[in-house]
């Protein structure tokens, strides 16, 4: 287990409000004044909502050693008005995948950071609205010096008001997509550099037919997309949803993705063609559908270039297990079209396998081979490095919210806790600001279970951790 980025501001020079100098980037005076458990005069750090190998800029993976990208959440718990303040970002950090006795002791600190903008004001929605700082200064103490939250809005900055990140899959070294969960909404960004801005506008998603394709006659849009806040109210900071599904064009969703992962779409070698599976996050329908949507979503063109995300498939419903409620995040697993999936509920965080190759059923539209692997509230824990004094881990991470293949053997998986919640008092009187949990687990399985020649769905092989 180990401690990522920061928990509290003293002491923690990777944090985003101390970035670009004394003072600080943002002063999340939003979240400080509209909740009560937040005196933040800073940009927490709030967990990862995806996990992907950094590539720099001449396509090289883990540019700085064995290096992840953590995507950040919108900020707190899917709320706009909450989020207002909160800057879209990713941090990079480096992992030393070498088994260590101390790792409940090991800090993972950040070495790079690329803030999200929409410079060249790609993105707006079909009610005239735009980005949040389009409309709508955030809060006046961004800056206490002016200069760089002034950038920030010339930029147009991204924030939680407008988009919360769930997913990220990368298409190349130049190319990533960032899925939202408010709604099924695919954005693609560059990779590189500290300020990363929107390549176009983002990409709504269609329906499904009932014979279970694409329906490009209707889109998919989230009871929280941003098409229904009102915009006059918008120039307050403000969304008050008007939801309407009137319109026989639409088809009203409960949120959006939940996770992406590149994937082979013939099989067979890494010089085959690949595309990128996305994941709903909830089941749709009043929960009639049999699963959860998963979608094929490629950004190249027919010469093999561009990075406009496109919905190409409908590749079927992942069933959930009965103890779990969404999909929280997948992950690729090399040259193969298996996925790993973060299945996560309120009494179960489980991880499964499904090779997306392998089939429906031509009746409900289920995906067929799928292969539970993981309970992460049953995990071994002979050195006990979570410090319980027990020698089985359940898990004490607030919600798990991405996952990461790291090799044949092990996993990554972190929390995304949506916002630090514990507001320690000491007995001086001051408050003090800290995570609930910053922390990454790595689970490393006897098999090579994630081996691409490993005979996980020919006999009862489960791979034990």
């Amino acid at each position: 287990i180990w401690q990522i980025g920061y928990a509290n501001r003293e002491g923690a020079p990777e944090t985003l409000g101390n970035l670009h100098g004394e003072g600080g980037l943002l002063s999340g005076s939003n979240l400080h004044d509209l909740v009560e458990e937040a005196p933040f005069d800073f940009v927490p750090f709030v967990g990862c909502s995806a996990l992907v190998p950094y590539i720099d800029v001449q396509g090289n993976k883990n540019g700085h050693g064995q290096s992840i990208i953590c995507l950040s959440t919108g900020g707190f718990n899917g709320d706009r008005t909450k989020s207002l303040d909160y800057p879209l970002h990713y941090h990079v950090f480096d992992v030393n995948v070498e088994h260590q006795e101390d790792n409940k002791a090991n800090h993972i600190p950040f070495v790079n950071t690329a803030l999200l903008f929409d410079r060249n004001q790609h993105i707006h929605w079909e009610n005239g609205a735009h980005v949040t700082v389009a409309h709508h200064e955030p809060t006046p103490g961004w800056d206490p010096e002016g200069t760089w939250g002034d950038i920030l809005l010339y930029l147009r900055a991204l924030t939680g008001a407008d988009l919360e990140p769930q997913a990220m899959a990368i298409a190349s070294s130049s190319c990533a997509v960032v899925a939202d969960g408010y709604s099924p909404l695919l954005v693609a960004f560059p990779l590189y550099g500290g300020l990363m801005t929107a390549h176009s506008n983002f990409v709504r998603v269609p329906s499904i037919t009932q014979d279970f394709e694409l329906d490009t006659s209707r889109v998919s849009i989230g009871r929280t997309d941003r098409i229904f806040c009102d915009k006059e109210l918008l120039k307050t900071g403000v969304c008050n949803y008007h939801v309407s599904d009137a319109h026989s064009k639409v088809e009203i969703m409960n949120g959006g993705f939940g996770g992406m992962a590149q994937i082979l779409t013939s099989g067979g070698s890494e010089n085959e063609s690949t595309a990128m599976a996305g994941f709903f996050k909830y089941v749709q329908a009043n929960e009639k559908e049999p699963g959860v949507r998963v979608y094929q979503v490629e950004t190249k063109d027919k010469d093999g270039n561009g990075c406009t995300p496109t919905v190409t498939d409908f590749l079927g419903f992942y069933s959930l297990e009965s103890e779990t409620e969404r999909v929280s995040d997948v992950a690729s697993i090399a040259a193969t079209s298996n996925v790993l999936v973060l299945e996560t509920g309120h009494s179960a965080t489980k991880l499964c396998i499904v090779d997306i190759g392998g089939g429906q059923d031509e009746q409900t539209g289920l995906l067929t081979k799928k292969r539970c692997i993981l309970d992460l509230y049953q995990v071994q824990d002979p050195n006990d490095v979570d410090g319980d004094k027990q020698t089985m881990s359940t898990q004490s991470h607030a919600r798990a919210g991405a996952v990461h293949v790291l090799d044949e053997f092990s996993v990554l998986v972190s929390i995304d806790s949506n916002f630090p919640r514990i507001i320690l008092q000491p007995d001086l009187g001051t408050t003090v600001s800290a995570l609930e949990n910053g922390r990454l687990i790595k689970v490393t399985f006897e098999d090579p279970i994630f081996d691409p020649s490993y005979p996980l769905f020919e006999e009862d092989n489960s791979g034990s951790e």
